[in-house]
């Protein structure tokens, strides 16, 4: 073949823009996508995503290369990537979130980008390896579904339609001419995205005291579409808003749910039977019985609370525990939860709140009902020794008024009884509280603590 030939055949070469393989989740969950070891300390290896972007135009013409935060600063003047944000974008561990908001004319030109990502391998070689893209608009046929991007994660990993490229804008125009003003009018459509989520998977393996990451990557992305009518001469700024959201979405699970189930299981169980406990010896003391109404709603109540201190405990430890050794490792251990563990951990809140509310009401239909008696008990004078009945005054034992008769009265005990209404009930339930030590503790926590970041 000449020389001629082959370059007629390379430039009827189209590229590849799907996926061929149907069961695309492959491409996504494969363990051995990208073999390389993240660290989690700033200026260390593979410690930033580094996510560049090759930029085509619409014919397919080769643009150029930039990085990935360069293409939206491109379209979004607004898009404030310093500071802060400069650091923790593209930070790997870090969930990153930003909005955008821009103004596109008609006759902008639409581009497309192919997504790489740049690691070092554990060979210490600098590889590139292509990020998919998943599109929630895109349609499918008879097999995959209308949309089957949009469906949940367990019917769409079997049928997911993964892309190459993606755009900011695409503008699609119509001309038309009216026979009356013999004016010309476009109808245009503007598409742009509007959310674009960067997601990652960690598939971990123990090596060497640290873990192994073995991830894999894809853009996910969501079109905002909208049609207007405009005049050839004149263009109306069309403004979309862009929501950057990179996030870490784990998908090794470590044994979370089934140690929470088993611990609140087992912590549950305790708290029912002391419930229990507490409800038989309320009923004693009230003089029940046998078991009626009123001593299985005590029971019900000291239940709720019992089991509502069990859910904030386990889930304040798992806050305290996952918090902290996320934040203190230099090395890939732990990693955050994913999005249906945390819906978890919120439904284990919201249910000891409601808990802990029911037995505060509890409380204060107790405290506001029950009347208290107090017996208070004043103690004798001493004796001067075991014989004496009756204490002796040393003021008339000075005067020698002291009676040898002492020993027919007996002694005197003082026994007195106060009946109090609510006052020590109100004493109970007012509780102390300063502003300025509830400031500086915050104040402790975000700053010096370094909670606020």
């Amino acid at each position: 073949m000449t020389e001629q030939q082959q370059q007629k055949q390379r430039g009827s070469v189209v590229p590849q823009l799907f996926y061929a393989n149907i069961d695309a989740s492959i491409e996504i969950f494969r363990a051995s996508a990208i073999e390389a070891i993240f660290e989690l300390v700033p200026r260390m290896r593979n410690s930033r995503l580094d996510i560049v972007a090759m930029a085509y135009s619409l014919n397919g013409t080769f643009i150029g290369q930039m990085l990935f935060e360069r293409v939206f600063l491109l379209r979004c003047p607004s898009f404030r990537w310093n500071g802060l944000a400069a650091k923790a974008a593209l930070r790997f561990g870090t969930f990153f979130r930003q909005k955008c908001f821009w103004s596109e004319s008609a006759h902008s030109e639409t581009v497309l980008f192919e997504l790489y990502i740049r690691f070092e391998d554990t060979n210490g070689e600098i590889k590139l390896f292509p990020v998919p893209i998943l599109n929630e608009d895109i349609r499918g046929d008879q097999y995959t579904g209308w949309y089957p991007n949009r469906l949940d994660q367990l019917r769409r990993d079997s049928r997911v339609v993964l892309t190459k490229r993606f755009y900011l804008v695409d503008k699609q125009s119509v001309v038309t001419v009216t026979d009356q003003q013999a004016e010309k009018r476009t109808d245009q459509l503007i598409r742009s995205p509007e959310r674009i989520t960067l997601h990652i998977h960690l598939q971990m393996l123990l090596q060497r005291a640290a873990f192994l990451c073995r991830t894999s990557k894809f853009l996910s992305l969501k079109l905002f579409k909208r049609s207007n009518w405009i005049q050839a001469v004149t263009a109306l700024p069309a403004t979309a808003e862009v929501a950057l959201l990179p996030s870490m979405r784990p998908t090794f699970r470590y044994p979370y749910d089934k140690t929470v189930e088993v611990v609140m299981a087992t912590a549950c169980s305790v708290a029912a039977l002391w419930a229990a406990v507490r409800a038989y010896s309320w009923g004693r003391r009230s003089g029940k019985l046998i078991i009626d109404a009123s001593t299985i709603l005590k029971l019900v109540l000291y239940a709720a609370d019992g089991i509502g201190n069990v859910f904030l405990l386990v889930m304040a430890i798992i806050a305290v525990w996952l918090t902290f050794a996320y934040k203190m490792q230099s090395h890939l251990f732990y990693v955050p939860l994913a999005e249906s563990q945390e819906g978890s951990f919120v439904a284990y809140l919201v249910s000891a709140v409601a808990l802990k509310a029911l037995s505060l009401a509890h409380t204060l239909v107790c405290l506001t009902l029950v009347q208290t008696f107090f017996i208070g008990w004043e103690r004798p004078r001493a004796l001067k020794n075991p014989e004496q009945k009756r204490p002796i005054d040393e003021a008339k034992e000075a005067k020698g008024e002291q009676k040898a008769t002492d020993s027919q009265h007996s002694s005197v005990v003082i026994w007195r009884t106060y009946l109090i209404a609510n006052e020590w009930n109100e004493l109970q339930l007012y509780r102390k509280t300063r502003l300025s030590v509830q400031l500086l503790t915050v104040l402790f926590l975000l700053d010096y603590m370094e909670f606020g970041n």
